[in-house]
């Protein structure tokens, strides 16, 4: 048979030519047969993925103008890579119209000297958008909010130790940054929808700007207060991602300082008790992120993420200005939180792109997702992530993103 009369399939993109193509599917069943019995059942166990077995041929590829675009070897070494790469990929099957995820199970090459420059695979792929089996998480929530308590209490009295204000630019400087943190905590809370307790937090930050002028000669008071402004954040939303977002535009608190060359003691104190009130609130939303980010209810594990990215960058911030107690504690409370969100991972899908013709949105969920109870809200959800703001709920097309279970 001319190659150019095979079907074009590719998987992650590597193209091959298809001879033919088995797919199997169904319905998962169990037989039960009873002894001295001529009866029987069949138990049905709900759907069964697709699994697609195909004959296909690996030669070199030609452009419009009969040019070769790639060698026979070229091809093969990239097919085979691809077969060989862990996880998922998107299988283009050329007897179906629409892009599939599957994983990659093991293939058959053959290649012989009677056949040089093309080679004959046997490949085989199995639909993979099933959620991994959960394990129990070795970390709790309540180990979590201790090692965010510990991590507090260490910043606390890195800033206690720090804070310098027996002179008259150190004390200024202090007034100036607590009247900034008030400000800014208070407007950015204030940017996000509360649910609830605003009137108590407001009145706690409205405490220290009353009596800042004095808390300032005491360290540690002033430590609590901000220590206890930080963490009533969390308890503002009942959605803790929107807790996330707001301590996270908390992280850069401070950084629009201006520092003095320290040319006297003054100057240094000045320089200190800035530092001092930047370094805690910064320290302070990380650990209270942290402890917010193993609260939230995830839908998917790029969301998960986005949250880790967003605290590993500011816990490298972080550790640019700790001291030794404040970095052990910090680092102890991120192990536990990376633990936790790693193991939630375990429990969520992963947004992946694919390609369908026009269909309806239910449709594409029972390619996806098979016959489930929910059919019709995960189809909702397919339209909520790929036209949000679309009159048209029914039908999508194209380049679509789904989240695999």
């Amino acid at each position: 048979m001319d190659i150019k009369e095979l079907n074009i399939a590719s998987f992650r993109g590597v193209q091959f030519y298809v001879r033919s193509a088995t797919t199997s599917g169904g319905r998962k069943q169990m037989k039960h047969e009873y002894p001295n019995s001529p009866k029987q059942k069949i138990q049905d166990l709900g759907f069964m993925p697709r699994n697609f077995k195909l004959s296909c041929v690996i030669a070199a590829t030609y452009d419009n103008s009969g040019n070769e675009t790639a060698s026979y070897r070229v091809n093969r070494d990239a097919l085979l890579a691809a077969l060989e790469e862990e996880g998922n990929g998107t299988l283009s099957h050329p007897f179906f119209d629409a892009s599939v995820e599957v994983t990659a199970r093991p293939y058959s090459l053959d290649e012989s000297m009677s056949n040089i420059g093309r080679a004959d695979i046997s490949l085989e792929f199995d639909y993979s958008a099933i959620k991994a089996v959960p394990k129990p998480t070795a970390t709790s929530k309540a180990q979590i909010y201790q090692a965010k308590e510990n991590a507090n209490a260490a910043a606390s009295d890195s800033f206690v130790k720090k804070l310098a204000t027996s002179t008259v630019d150190g004390y200024n400087s202090a007034l100036g940054a607590v009247n900034g943190f008030t400000d800014s905590v208070l407007s950015t809370v204030q940017s996000w929808q509360v649910s609830s307790g605003f009137d108590t937090f407001s009145q706690s930050v409205a405490d220290i700007v009353s009596t800042a002028s004095e808390v300032i000669r005491q360290p540690q008071q002033l430590a609590d207060s901000i220590t206890g402004v930080m963490s009533s954040i969390s308890s503002l939303y009942s959605v803790q991602g929107s807790s996330v977002n707001v301590l996270q535009q908390l992280f850069g608190f401070g950084d629009d300082f201006v520092y003095k060359n320290e040319t006297t003691y003054q100057r240094a104190q000045y320089n200190d008790s800035q530092q001092a009130i930047s370094e805690i609130v910064q320290t302070q939303a990380l650990n209270e992120a942290y402890n917010s980010a193993a609260q939230i209810d995830y839908t998917t594990i790029n969301q998960i993420e986005a949250v880790q990215a967003g605290l590993e960058a500011q816990y490298q911030n972080v550790i640019a200005f700790a001291n030794q107690e404040t970095l052990d504690a910090v680092s102890t409370l991120r192990q536990l939180v990376n633990s936790y969100l790693e193991s939630a991972k375990l429990n969520e899908g992963r947004f992946v792109d694919v390609v369908t013709p026009t269909l309806p949105a239910s449709v594409i969920a029972f390619r996806y997702y098979g016959n489930d109870v929910d059919l019709y809200a995960k189809a909702s959800i397919i339209v909520d992530i790929n036209a949000p703001d679309s009159y048209d709920t029914s039908f999508l097309s194209g380049d679509i993103r789904v989240i695999t279970q």
